[in-house]
């Protein structure tokens, strides 16, 4: 099951697939902070932790004046229970299009009942949507800003929870529009198997989910028309395969469906 919840409405899904794309990273494979500290990030990478045995239990929304705040509430699976202090997780920002992807390894989800209440983002001013998937025995959410914003994340134990504040970044938005080469929905082993040729061929492709909820896969961004389609020729492989299609797209914007 999965859950597409943005400040209108929620779409409940298929199993699907989504994959981390790396960026350059504020801190990794160290200890997350066990209180806030007030270091704000807008480029995060960090992975860490050694239990599976883990289930995200709830998520919790929450305004704080200056910035907001998520809680991802995970327990361990029942007669798991004290064989790892944290779940196995990866967190990483991206810049184009703006989001925050978390993976969390062997984890489950109940994903119809893990918000607190309705719309929960429907008041936030920096959310535009949360993507919850199940991921090949793995749990990844898609936290998508509605504007620039810089992250401090941080756990708490005893119930074992993750932390994110944002807030307002300074830095200036990211252009406008760009030309997207991507696929049309892909569904079940398409997923895996577009990042598989992708790799095969050095090409950086990843998923994304698009405006209704469906996941998609991409292979690049591009300033002009001429440049997109000149890559896609390119690929005419990969595009027999995926019936590659340029689209624009602006950095906060979610991808629109056909």
């Amino acid at each position: 099951m999965t859950v597409f919840m943005t400040k209108s409405r929620i779409f409940f899904l298929i199993p699907i697939v989504l994959t981390l794309i790396a960026s350059s990273s504020a801190s990794a494979d160290s200890p997350l902070p066990d209180n806030k500290n007030g270091n704000y990030n807008r480029i995060i990478q960090w992975s860490g932790g050694l239990g599976e045995g883990f289930t995200l239990v709830q998520i919790r929304w929450g305004n704080h004046h200056d910035y907001e705040r998520l809680v991802l509430e995970f327990h361990p699976v029942r007669g798991l229970e004290g064989t790892s202090e944290w779940p196995r997780m990866e967190i990483s920002t991206e810049e184009y299009p703006v989001r925050m992807a978390i993976s969390v390894s062997g984890a489950a989800g109940e994903t119809q009942n893990l918000f607190t209440g309705q719309n929960p983002f429907q008041k936030s001013r920096f959310i535009s949507s949360l993507n919850i998937y199940d991921a090949c025995d793995d749990l990844s959410l898609d936290l998508v800003p509605s504007m620039p914003v810089v992250y401090d994340i941080f756990s708490l134990r005893n119930p074992t929870r993750l932390i994110i504040d944002m807030k307002r970044s300074r830095a200036i938005p990211a252009a406008a529009e760009r030309y997207s080469l991507r696929t049309l929905p892909l569904h079940g082993d398409q997923q895996c198997f577009f990042l598989k040729k992708t790799s095969e061929k050095g090409i950086d492709g990843r998923l994304l989910t698009d405006i209704s909820g469906q996941i998609i896969g991409e292979v690049g961004l591009y300033e002009d028309l001429e440049e997109a389609f000149s890559a896609r020729d390119s690929m005419a492989d990969l595009g027999k395969r995926f019936s590659l299609i340029v689209k624009t797209r602006g950095a906060f914007d979610t991808p629109a469906e056909f």
